[in-house]
């Protein structure tokens, strides 16, 4: 089973326009990235909020999500200080 579907083409263009532009922002050097913030863009992007939490899947899916962002913010967390 597919975790993610993007619905038409419209949706599929969402999701490129936004990896484009984290790509773009990477080679910026003037500023930091935001990861959580970037990540919560992209479970957005992905319209996540429409799931089925009843479905197992999607559950689980949302506990790696939710450890993933833990693992992010610990990151920023530690690149900040190290500054």
């Amino acid at each position: 089973m597919r975790v993610f579907r993007l619905h038409d083409a419209a949706h599929q263009d969402r999701v490129k326009r936004l990896l484009r532009a984290w790509q773009t922002h990477s080679r910026s050097r003037n500023t930091a990235a935001t990861l959580v913030g970037d990540f919560y863009e992209l479970l957005d992007v992905l319209e996540v909020q429409d799931w089925d939490f009843e479905d197992p899947i999607r559950l689980n899916a949302l506990g790696t999500f939710a450890r993933f962002t833990s693992l992010l913010a610990d990151y920023e967390t530690v690149r900040r200080r190290a500054r």
